[in-house]
């Protein structure tokens, strides 16, 4: 993702404040130099990514981004304090059997909520393996301390988007269907 330098500033912001260096993530925080009507200063974007380095393949010479990783409220923050980017915890759910549905629920660091969904013709009882496989994996990708509990859901409330928010943050009220 290439950035237009005439017409921003773009910073990666450690939660310190302080800059990050390439390949290092952080908050995305942007100046806009051409809105007059509506200055945008240091705007805090909620987004996490990091500068990539050297250059890119098309070769053009400008700052760009080597991943978006998602906003920072998506991320799972584990019990040591380290936050995880909600991309590797979907590995667990990709082989889990009889899961139609999941959401990532965390009130508070070290600890979460496991929503499921279960596939038709699965019930509360038929997914034993599926959470026991799930926790497991949260588990080792996780580390050791975190509180992983579950609970079956006949459906998850899609946001005002009609998009499935996959992890809600302690901050965000949750509803339910």
């Amino acid at each position: 993702m290439h950035l237009d330098m005439e017409c921003t500033i773009v910073e990666i912001l450690r939660p310190d404040g302080s800059k990050c260096a390439p390949g290092e993530t952080g908050e995305v925080v942007g100046t806009s130099l051409t809105n007059f009507a509506m200055p945008l200063i240091r705007y805090r974007t909620g987004d996490v990514a990091a500068w990539g380095e050297g250059s890119c393949s098309c070769s053009l010479d400008r700052p760009f981004l080597a991943g978006l990783q998602g906003r920072d409220d998506d991320f799972v923050i584990g019990a040591n304090g380290r936050r995880f980017s909600p991309t590797i915890l979907t590995f667990p759910f990709e082989t889990a059997e009889g899961v139609e549905e999941s959401q990532l629920v965390q009130r508070a660091p070290g600890r979460l909520l496991v929503r499921l969904v279960p596939a038709p013709g699965f019930s509360d009882r038929g997914l034993g393996a599926a959470r026991a496989l799930i926790a497991t994996d949260l588990e080792q990708r996780l580390g050791g301390g975190m509180s992983i509990t579950f609970e079956i859901v006949e459906c998850i409330r899609k946001g005002p988007n009609g998009k499935l928010r996959w992890i809600i943050s302690e901050k965000e009220n949750v509803h339910e269907c």
